[in-house]
């Protein structure tokens, strides 16, 4: 879970570099980082919570190769 946070703590920083170096706006800072701490949330409680949804289980079903 750790690492998971650290990578997604460069990410953020990372994100707000660039949306500082090409003046965005406050709203699209708003965005990014809402949607990436609703990512961080989902991707926590996949950790914790083994019997949610997993969206890999969908993407290997589609791309099985009998």
């Amino acid at each position: 879970m750790m690492l998971v946070t650290a990578g997604y703590a460069v990410i953020a920083v990372m994100e707000w570099l660039y949306l500082k170096r090409r003046n965005r706006k406050r709203r699209t800072f708003a965005v990014v980082f809402i949607f990436m701490g609703l990512t961080w949330l989902y991707n926590m409680s996949l950790l914790l919570f083994k019997h949610l949804p997993n969206p890999n289980r969908l993407i290997e079903y589609l791309f099985q190769i009998s």
